[in-house]
């Protein structure tokens, strides 16, 4: 593991602006992935999970 830190400036604000946002729509985006079957990689889009809720 690397102990390095990179600060970054969000790409992708609509993902939310507070760590409990962030967090909330990774997970989202990450079960996205998942259920599409691995490997995947998935970005949060805002309308993607309009149809979980």
């Amino acid at each position: 593991t690397s102990d390095d830190s990179l600060p970054m400036k969000n790409p992708y604000p609509e993902a939310g602006r507070d760590v409990h946002s962030l967090l909330l729509h990774a997970d989202e985006a990450l079960y996205r992935a998942k259920r599409a079957g691995r490997p995947q990689i998935k970005i949060y889009e805002p309308d993607a999970g309009a149809h979980y809720s």
